[in-house]
Protein backbone atom coordinates (compact mmCIF):
# COMPACT_ATOMS: atom_id res chain seq x y z
CA UNK A 1 0.00 0.00 0.00
CA UNK A 2 1.14 3.56 -0.63
CA UNK A 3 1.51 4.50 3.03
CA UNK A 4 0.98 8.15 3.77
CA UNK A 5 0.76 9.15 0.14
CA UNK A 6 -2.60 10.82 0.72
CA UNK A 7 -1.41 12.80 3.72
CA UNK A 8 2.06 13.03 5.17
CA UNK A 9 3.71 12.45 1.82
CA UNK A 10 2.26 15.60 0.29
CA UNK A 11 4.81 18.34 -0.20
CA UNK A 12 3.96 21.60 1.47
CA UNK A 13 6.93 23.51 0.10
CA UNK A 14 10.48 23.15 -1.18
CA UNK A 15 13.47 24.69 0.56
CA UNK A 16 16.69 25.46 -1.33
CA UNK A 17 19.33 22.86 -0.65
CA UNK A 18 22.96 23.46 0.19
CA UNK A 19 25.99 21.65 -1.18
CA UNK A 20 28.07 19.50 1.10
CA UNK A 21 31.48 18.18 0.22
CA UNK A 22 31.89 14.41 0.25
CA UNK A 23 31.57 11.31 -1.81
CA UNK A 24 28.44 10.55 -3.74
CA UNK A 25 26.81 7.30 -2.55
CA UNK A 26 26.70 6.05 -6.15
CA UNK A 27 30.20 6.32 -7.64
CA UNK A 28 28.96 4.92 -10.96
CA UNK A 29 26.50 7.50 -12.21
CA UNK A 30 24.42 6.72 -15.29
CA UNK A 31 22.96 8.90 -18.01
CA UNK A 32 19.58 8.26 -19.61
CA UNK A 33 20.13 8.88 -23.32
CA UNK A 34 16.67 10.48 -23.64
CA UNK A 35 18.34 13.66 -22.42
CA UNK A 36 20.56 13.65 -25.53
CA UNK A 37 18.04 11.91 -27.77
CA UNK A 38 18.55 14.05 -30.87
CA UNK A 39 22.29 13.44 -30.84
CA UNK A 40 21.74 9.75 -30.13
CA UNK A 41 19.33 9.41 -33.05
CA UNK A 42 21.85 11.04 -35.40
CA UNK A 43 24.97 9.27 -34.10
CA UNK A 44 24.36 6.61 -31.42
CA UNK A 45 27.95 5.47 -30.95
CA UNK A 46 29.40 8.97 -31.12
CA UNK A 47 26.91 10.12 -28.50
CA UNK A 48 27.75 7.26 -26.16
CA UNK A 49 31.46 7.98 -26.56
CA UNK A 50 30.81 11.61 -25.66
CA UNK A 51 28.91 10.60 -22.50
CA UNK A 52 31.81 8.38 -21.52
CA UNK A 53 34.26 11.23 -22.15
CA UNK A 54 32.20 13.51 -19.90
CA UNK A 55 32.63 10.93 -17.15
CA UNK A 56 29.59 8.67 -17.15
CA UNK A 57 30.21 5.01 -16.40
CA UNK A 58 26.71 3.76 -17.25
CA UNK A 59 23.94 4.60 -19.69
CA UNK A 60 20.29 3.70 -19.89
CA UNK A 61 19.01 3.32 -23.44
CA UNK A 62 15.63 4.18 -24.91
CA UNK A 63 16.36 2.15 -28.04
CA UNK A 64 19.08 0.39 -29.98
CA UNK A 65 19.71 3.26 -32.37
CA UNK A 66 19.31 0.95 -35.35
CA UNK A 67 22.29 -1.16 -34.25
CA UNK A 68 22.10 -4.94 -33.72
CA UNK A 69 22.11 -5.76 -29.99
CA UNK A 70 25.30 -7.85 -30.08
CA UNK A 71 27.12 -5.20 -32.10
CA UNK A 72 26.02 -2.45 -29.73
CA UNK A 73 26.99 -4.58 -26.73
CA UNK A 74 30.53 -4.97 -28.03
CA UNK A 75 30.78 -1.30 -28.95
CA UNK A 76 29.81 -0.03 -25.49
CA UNK A 77 32.10 -2.59 -23.87
CA UNK A 78 34.98 -1.30 -25.99
CA UNK A 79 34.15 2.22 -24.78
CA UNK A 80 34.28 1.12 -21.15
CA UNK A 81 30.57 1.80 -20.69
CA UNK A 82 28.00 -0.42 -19.01
CA UNK A 83 24.33 -0.58 -20.03
CA UNK A 84 22.43 -1.95 -17.04
CA UNK A 85 18.99 -0.84 -18.22
CA UNK A 86 16.90 -0.03 -21.28
CA UNK A 87 13.37 1.19 -21.94
CA UNK A 88 10.89 -0.90 -23.91
CA UNK A 89 7.70 0.72 -25.22
CA UNK A 90 4.23 -0.44 -24.24
CA UNK A 91 3.50 -1.50 -27.82
CA UNK A 92 6.45 -3.89 -27.66
CA UNK A 93 5.35 -5.25 -24.30
CA UNK A 94 1.91 -5.93 -25.74
CA UNK A 95 2.74 -7.03 -29.30
CA UNK A 96 6.22 -8.57 -29.22
CA UNK A 97 7.40 -8.98 -25.64
CA UNK A 98 9.55 -12.06 -26.19
CA UNK A 99 11.33 -10.59 -29.21
CA UNK A 100 11.97 -7.31 -27.38
CA UNK A 101 13.27 -9.17 -24.34
CA UNK A 102 15.51 -11.36 -26.49
CA UNK A 103 17.06 -8.17 -27.90
CA UNK A 104 17.56 -6.82 -24.38
CA UNK A 105 19.19 -10.07 -23.30
CA UNK A 106 21.52 -9.94 -26.31
CA UNK A 107 22.45 -6.40 -25.37
CA UNK A 108 23.33 -7.63 -21.90
CA UNK A 109 21.14 -5.36 -19.79
CA UNK A 110 19.71 -6.33 -16.42
CA UNK A 111 16.60 -4.10 -16.29
CA UNK A 112 13.87 -3.68 -18.89
CA UNK A 113 11.63 -0.71 -18.20
CA UNK A 114 8.09 0.23 -19.19
CA UNK A 115 8.70 3.96 -19.13
CA UNK A 116 5.61 5.60 -20.61
CA UNK A 117 1.87 4.97 -20.88
CA UNK A 118 0.04 7.08 -23.42
CA UNK A 119 -3.09 8.85 -22.21
CA UNK A 120 -5.24 6.60 -24.41
CA UNK A 121 -3.88 3.56 -22.53
CA UNK A 122 -4.56 4.87 -19.02
CA UNK A 123 -8.19 3.78 -18.86
CA UNK A 124 -7.78 0.45 -17.07
CA UNK A 125 -4.90 0.49 -14.62
CA UNK A 126 -5.97 -2.75 -12.99
CA UNK A 127 -5.67 -4.64 -16.26
CA UNK A 128 -2.35 -2.98 -17.11
CA UNK A 129 -0.99 -3.73 -13.64
CA UNK A 130 -2.10 -7.36 -13.96
CA UNK A 131 -0.21 -7.63 -17.24
CA UNK A 132 3.04 -6.63 -15.57
CA UNK A 133 3.50 -9.90 -13.66
CA UNK A 134 3.47 -12.02 -16.86
CA UNK A 135 5.89 -9.56 -18.47
CA UNK A 136 8.02 -9.86 -15.36
CA UNK A 137 7.95 -13.65 -15.69
CA UNK A 138 9.10 -13.43 -19.31
CA UNK A 139 11.89 -11.09 -18.27
CA UNK A 140 12.93 -13.28 -15.33
CA UNK A 141 13.18 -16.32 -17.59
CA UNK A 142 15.89 -14.44 -19.52
CA UNK A 143 17.74 -13.22 -16.44
CA UNK A 144 16.17 -9.77 -16.72
CA UNK A 145 14.16 -7.63 -14.31
CA UNK A 146 10.97 -5.77 -15.27
CA UNK A 147 10.64 -2.20 -13.97
CA UNK A 148 7.92 0.44 -14.20
CA UNK A 149 8.84 4.13 -14.51
CA UNK A 150 6.51 6.70 -12.99
CA UNK A 151 5.47 10.14 -14.12
CA UNK A 152 3.09 12.48 -12.30
CA UNK A 153 -0.16 10.80 -13.32
CA UNK A 154 0.51 7.67 -11.23
CA UNK A 155 0.06 9.98 -8.23
CA UNK A 156 -2.65 12.32 -9.48
CA UNK A 157 -4.88 9.79 -11.24
CA UNK A 158 -6.91 7.60 -8.92
CA UNK A 159 -8.25 4.03 -8.91
CA UNK A 160 -10.83 3.33 -6.22
CA UNK A 161 -9.99 6.75 -4.76
CA UNK A 162 -6.30 5.93 -4.34
CA UNK A 163 -3.28 6.81 -6.49
CA UNK A 164 -2.54 4.61 -9.49
CA UNK A 165 0.86 3.77 -7.99
CA UNK A 166 -1.02 2.05 -5.16
CA UNK A 167 -2.73 -0.18 -7.74
CA UNK A 168 0.53 -1.03 -9.47
CA UNK A 169 2.29 -1.95 -6.23
CA UNK A 170 -0.62 -3.94 -4.83
CA UNK A 171 -1.38 -5.91 -7.98
CA UNK A 172 2.21 -6.84 -8.84
CA UNK A 173 4.72 -9.14 -7.21
CA UNK A 174 7.88 -7.59 -5.78
CA UNK A 175 9.73 -10.61 -7.16
CA UNK A 176 8.65 -9.75 -10.70
CA UNK A 177 8.11 -5.98 -10.80
CA UNK A 178 10.32 -3.22 -9.44
CA UNK A 179 10.12 0.56 -9.89
CA UNK A 180 12.26 3.09 -11.67
CA UNK A 181 11.39 6.06 -9.49
CA UNK A 182 11.54 9.53 -11.04
CA UNK A 183 11.99 12.02 -8.21
CA UNK A 184 11.01 15.07 -10.29
CA UNK A 185 7.65 13.69 -11.39
CA UNK A 186 6.80 12.66 -7.84
CA UNK A 187 7.57 16.17 -6.62
CA UNK A 188 5.75 17.75 -9.56
CA UNK A 189 2.62 15.82 -8.53
CA UNK A 190 2.99 17.16 -4.99
CA UNK A 191 4.44 14.07 -3.32
CA UNK A 192 7.71 14.30 -1.44
CA UNK A 193 10.09 11.92 -3.22
CA UNK A 194 12.08 11.35 -0.05
CA UNK A 195 8.94 10.28 1.78
CA UNK A 196 7.92 7.91 -1.00
CA UNK A 197 11.40 6.40 -1.08
CA UNK A 198 11.49 6.01 2.69
CA UNK A 199 8.22 4.07 2.71
CA UNK A 200 8.56 2.13 -0.55
CA UNK A 201 12.29 1.72 -0.98
CA UNK A 202 11.91 -2.05 -1.09
CA UNK A 203 10.13 -1.68 -4.45
CA UNK A 204 12.59 0.82 -5.98
CA UNK A 205 15.77 -0.44 -7.66
CA UNK A 206 16.34 2.30 -10.25
CA UNK A 207 16.28 6.07 -9.79
CA UNK A 208 15.88 8.93 -12.27
CA UNK A 209 17.48 12.17 -11.17
CA UNK A 210 16.12 15.47 -12.40
CA UNK A 211 15.58 18.65 -10.39
CA UNK A 212 12.59 20.94 -10.00
CA UNK A 213 12.76 24.73 -10.05
CA UNK A 214 10.66 26.91 -7.75
CA UNK A 215 8.10 27.31 -10.54
CA UNK A 216 7.90 23.48 -10.87
CA UNK A 217 9.68 23.44 -14.24
CA UNK A 218 12.54 21.01 -14.77
CA UNK A 219 16.02 22.10 -13.77
CA UNK A 220 19.49 20.64 -13.95
CA UNK A 221 20.27 18.54 -10.88
CA UNK A 222 21.74 20.82 -8.25
CA UNK A 223 20.15 23.96 -9.68
CA UNK A 224 16.67 23.39 -8.28
CA UNK A 225 14.88 22.76 -5.02
CA UNK A 226 15.10 19.02 -4.39
CA UNK A 227 17.33 17.74 -1.59
CA UNK A 228 19.60 15.41 -3.55
CA UNK A 229 22.02 14.71 -0.70
CA UNK A 230 19.11 13.30 1.31
CA UNK A 231 17.57 11.57 -1.71
CA UNK A 232 20.82 9.81 -2.62
CA UNK A 233 21.47 8.83 0.98
CA UNK A 234 18.01 7.28 1.24
CA UNK A 235 18.38 5.59 -2.15
CA UNK A 236 21.57 3.92 -0.97
CA UNK A 237 19.97 2.84 2.30
CA UNK A 238 16.95 1.44 0.45
CA UNK A 239 19.05 -0.66 -1.90
CA UNK A 240 18.69 1.28 -5.15
CA UNK A 241 21.00 -0.35 -7.69
CA UNK A 242 21.44 2.30 -10.38
CA UNK A 243 20.82 6.03 -10.76
CA UNK A 244 20.41 7.83 -14.08
CA UNK A 245 20.56 11.52 -14.86
CA UNK A 246 17.72 12.74 -17.07
CA UNK A 247 16.17 15.99 -18.19
CA UNK A 248 13.39 15.94 -20.76
CA UNK A 249 13.60 19.55 -21.88
CA UNK A 250 17.28 20.47 -21.74
CA UNK A 251 18.09 23.39 -24.07
CA UNK A 252 21.74 22.28 -24.12
CA UNK A 253 21.60 18.55 -23.34
CA UNK A 254 25.35 17.96 -23.08
CA UNK A 255 25.79 20.98 -20.82
CA UNK A 256 23.04 19.49 -18.63
CA UNK A 257 24.62 16.07 -18.30
CA UNK A 258 28.03 17.62 -17.68
CA UNK A 259 26.94 20.09 -15.00
CA UNK A 260 24.78 17.43 -13.34
CA UNK A 261 27.64 14.97 -13.07
CA UNK A 262 29.90 17.66 -11.71
CA UNK A 263 27.31 18.51 -9.04
CA UNK A 264 26.62 14.90 -8.08
CA UNK A 265 30.29 14.34 -7.37
CA UNK A 266 30.14 17.04 -4.67
CA UNK A 267 27.25 15.73 -2.58
CA UNK A 268 26.78 13.01 -0.01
Amino acid sequence: MLKGVMGLGLMASFAPMSLRAGTVPFPHIGAQVYTVREAYAADPLGTLKRLKAIGYDEVELTGLGGIAPKVLRQAVSDMGLKVPSMHIGLHDWRDRPEAALDEAAELGVRYVVLAWVEEADRGDWKALSDAMNPWGELAKARGLRFAYHNHDFEFTQKVDNEPVLHTILNRTSADLVTLEFDVYWSAFAGYDPLYVMTHHGDRIELLHLKDMAADKKMADVGAGTLDFPAILKQAKASGVKHVFVERDDASDPFATVESTLRYLRTVV
